[in-house]
């Protein structure tokens, strides 16, 4: 079983090979059964690498063996990391004061709830392939957000 606490499985294009996705979607799907918040996305045009902030200080030689993407590594690093703190905000563990950067951050997460419902449009940064809001989550809103990144990160 798993516990039913958010959860957010973010990857790169890189991780998304058939047997990482079986094992990892697998995980999500027994979380959305749980009544947990998950999503399960992944950032467009990044390298496993960029998860973490290396790529900002070493960018050229990890692109040149595939372990950074297309994107400029400080773009790459903001989209990951700004997905992660609108996640923890949307499950409540951060406080988003209104008109806050965490507060922007908050609605790109909750943008992406509902694009798990349709194909993700070309321009945005994210790509979704599951999400559910637990019991205890916000309300999601009924018009779509947004699905870049605070400070016009978008394509």
């Amino acid at each position: 079983g798993v516990a039913p606490v958010p959860t957010l499985a973010l990857l790169t294009p890189s991780m998304m090979y058939p047997g990482n996705e079986r094992k990892v979607g697998g995980v999500m799907r027994r979380l959305a059964q749980s009544s947990a918040t998950a999503l399960y996305a992944e950032v467009r045009d990044t390298r496993h690498q960029e998860i973490s902030d290396f790529p900002c200080i070493n960018h050229s030689p990890l692109r040149f063996f595939c372990m950074a993407g297309a994107r400029p590594p400080a773009e790459a690093h903001a989209l990951q990391t700004s997905l992660v703190a609108g996640f923890l905000a949307l499950a409540g563990a951060l406080d988003a004061p209104a008109g806050s950067e965490l507060a922007a951050q908050r609605e790109v997460a909750r943008g992406l709830f509902l694009a798990a419902e349709e194909p993700p449009p070309e321009e945005s940064d994210y790509i979704v392939h599951g999400a559910s809001l637990g019991a205890a989550a916000p309300p999601v809103p009924a018009s779509p957000m947004a699905l870049s990144a605070p400070g016009g990160l978008a394509a």
